[in-house]
């Protein structure tokens, strides 16, 4: 399993809610084809990214004007170094060095000239553009499992959320599998929360009926020993 990469496009029409007026280096790369604005480059680099939360003391990264097309990486959690393959004395090293911090990894921030206090930022994500790796890598010719787990299994934990809706769907059974991993591996809510983003295995069943089930496995071969009961 490898790390994945996204790339967002956004075009910002109006005006940032924060007023930072410090300049920001810019990478312009071209004129927006179709708009009035430029196209700039903002990569993802510990310099132009914050951890858990948004600091509007910071300087910001790059300065736009409105109407300007934004091409923003992103990075995995705690600055790509909560990826598959982690361990658990990797993720407690982490939570260690940045106590009190969530774990995502947030690009910016990003003024737009003529922000004004009360302003409303109006954005638009053209799109989002998946790098070269993912997930879990499937056999296209291996043949789906003739049924999900609705249960802990002797290799899984598992939780199901069950909705019309299949966003609430997967909602219900990725927050489930946080208490889950919450209770049964004595984490933080945080840690497990991040443990789940990069390592639980989501996948949609044969829809029955009006609602639509999701089941969450997380592999217990992620830890060395068993849990520990309360």
């Amino acid at each position: 399993m490898r790390a994945e990469s996204k790339i967002a496009l956004v075009v910002f029409t109006g005006a940032l809610l924060a007023v930072l007026h410090d300049q920001a280096p810019a990478q312009t790369v071209a004129v927006a084809t179709g708009t009035s604005g430029k196209v700039h480059l903002l990569p993802a680099t510990i310099e132009t990214t914050q951890l858990g939360w948004y600091d509007n003391a910071q300087k910001p990264v790059l300065t736009i004007k409105p109407g300007d097309t934004v091409i923003m990486e992103t990075m995995m959690h705690y600055h790509d170094r909560l990826v598959p393959g982690a361990t658990l004395d990797m993720l407690t090293k982490i939570r260690l060095e940045v106590p009190g911090r969530g774990a995502h990894t947030l690009t910016g921030p990003i003024y737009v000239e003529g922000a004004e206090p009360g302003d409303v930022r109006i954005s638009e994500v053209v799109d989002i553009v998946k790098g070269t790796f993912c997930f879990n890598p499937k056999d296209a010719r291996a043949r789906p499992p003739a049924a999900l787990p609705s249960n802990e299994t002797a290799t899984d934990y598992v939780t199901v959320g069950r909705n019309a809706d299949l966003n609430k769907a997967m909602d219900v059974a990725s927050m489930a599998m946080i208490n889950l991993l919450s209770e049964k591996r004595q984490l933080d809510r945080l840690d497990a929360y991040g443990l789940a983003s990069v390592a639980m295995d989501c996948r949609i069943a044969p829809p029955t009926g009006s609602e639509v089930a999701v089941h969450c496995l997380t592999s217990k071969s992620l830890w060395r020993s068993p849990a520990r009961r309360p």
